[in-house]
């Protein structure tokens, strides 16, 4: 016990030393250049006014999103603030307004439903580039949500290939391949589900539709992140995609 206080005392000295001598040499470039302290306070000062004005954008959007479909909904339990601090940290660099309103919505579906998103998927969503989003749009309007699962029909899988042309909906292999690396789908491989029941309300493209859930058909499925960001987003309906629908299943989709 003895020996362990003394190697706990040796590191808390070598730590204190270590901030004493950090604290001298940065006074002392400060009082030898002047002018490098002045642009290092400038732009830590840019730096604090520029994160806090983002911070208050997405506040007001949040505000905004809270007046639009949240009236009297009643949280289940207070948010975690160790993930809302994790949430300002990851998104306080953040000045695109486009980028901010999604954000805004993440911030509002988990204080009034906490843990449902998580922290890995906002980073996800930052790291996107403008085709990343582009990509991911243009798969998420042929989307569709059941219970917890989305997912696209594929109406045109090449046999015991598992996978198939999507170019006619404006979705390429390659962006594909690419979402499927960004983890926001499971695999470019087509996967053959089904459900118990029959006919069912599901969402398509944002809009509600009746399909025949207990039909197999192969789907392109979305992981938990992809469809956090689906839910995001303002979907617009692909209207060829939504012919072709209508011709492989007939009368299994009611729109």
């Amino acid at each position: 016990m003895e020996n362990r206080k003394k190697l706990q005392d040796a590191r808390t000295s070598a730590k204190i030393m270590m901030i004493e001598q950090s604290s001298l040499a940065g006074s002392e470039l400060f009082n030898t250049n002047t002018e490098l302290a002045y642009r290092a306070v400038e732009r830590f000062g840019k730096d604090i006014v520029r994160t806090q004005a983002n911070r208050e954008e997405i506040v007001m959007r949040f505000i905004d999103n809270c007046l639009v479909g949240y009236e009297g909904k009643v949280k289940n339990r207070e948010i975690s603030p160790d993930w809302l601090y994790q949430y300002w940290k990851t998104v306080e660099g953040i000045s695109e307004e486009s980028t901010q309103s999604i954000l805004a919505k993440f911030l509002v579906e988990e204080i009034f439903n906490p843990g449902i998103t998580s922290i890995q998927a906002i980073s996800t969503f930052i790291s996107m580039s403008d085709d990343d989003m582009e990509s991911f749009s243009k798969l998420a309007n042929l989307s569709i949500t059941y219970d917890d699962d989305c997912f696209v029909i594929h109406p045109d899988v090449i046999a015991f290939k598992n996978i198939g042309p999507l170019d006619e909906y404006g979705v390429k292999l390659d962006d594909v391949l690419n979402l499927e690396f960004l983890r926001l789908i499971r695999s470019i491989d087509c996967l053959g589900t089904s459900y118990e029941g029959s006919f069912e309300k599901v969402n398509y493209a944002g809009r509600e539709i009746v399909l025949d859930v207990s039909e197999g058909t192969d789907k392109i499925v979305f992981t938990p992140n992809g469809k956090r960001l689906r839910d995001m987003m303002t979907l617009v309906e692909n209207p060829i995609y939504t012919a072709k629908l209508k011709s492989v299943l007939g009368g299994k989709i009611q729109l």
